[in-house]
């Protein structure tokens, strides 16, 4: 399994078990483990995330007053960071994050 992501193994093992195997009535199946934690953090995330990110939205227009600064700062991180990919990828070099050669 090292070249398949938890998620989906256990997504496909769900679906051949729900095929193949009939539980007697009062029995059930239940995936637990890692892949229980995992779907715990995502469903925590869904919230936590566009949370902190709210929070720092309202901070950045209490700093500036301006909405138009506001997402000037919001989208510098984005857009920075498609930029540095595009810069490494157009001289061919060994950039943070990027597994290649020079």
């Amino acid at each position: 399994m090292p070249d398949r992501d938890l998620g989906g193994y256990v997504a496909e093992a769900q679906k051949v078990i729900g095929q193949r195997l009939a539980l007697p009535p009062g029995y059930r199946l239940s995936w637990s483990g890692e892949f229980e934690q995992i779907q715990e953090t995502n469903a925590r995330l869904v919230w936590a995330v566009p949370l902190t990110l709210l929070i720092i939205a309202v901070l950045l227009y209490m700093a500036t007053a301006s909405l138009f600064r506001m997402a000037v700062v919001m989208l510098a991180v984005p857009f920075s960071l498609v930029g540095q990919s595009g810069f490494c990828g157009c001289w061919d070099t060994t950039c943070p994050g990027r597994s290649g050669s020079a």
